[in-house]
């Protein structure tokens, strides 16, 4: 019973990831050419925000926060997890 799920995964994995490439992919070349940096930047950052709660969602993964008010707001962050193997 689990192949059919597994396949079903594999499949919509695939889909979802060339989807992505065609509707992101082609504007974000289009803004680069066009010389458009900031506007391709912010593309990225959609994008990559997207595909992570989409990701997320799908495996049912809930995410807390706790301590948000502590970050500082001007600078840029690195966030790295730690696991255990």
């Amino acid at each position: 019973m689990t192949l059919p799920i597994n396949t079903f995964y594999a499949f919509y994995f695939w889909l979802f990831l060339l989807l992505n490439l065609i509707i992101l992919g082609i504007p974000y070349l289009l803004l680069r050419l066009l010389a458009q940096k900031e506007a391709a930047r912010q593309l990225v950052a959609w994008g990559a925000s997207f595909w992570a709660r989409h990701i997320l969602s799908v495996a049912r993964v809930r995410v807390e926060v706790e301590g948000l008010e502590h970050l500082p707001c001007e600078d840029k962050l690195c966030f790295i997890g730690n696991h255990q193997s």
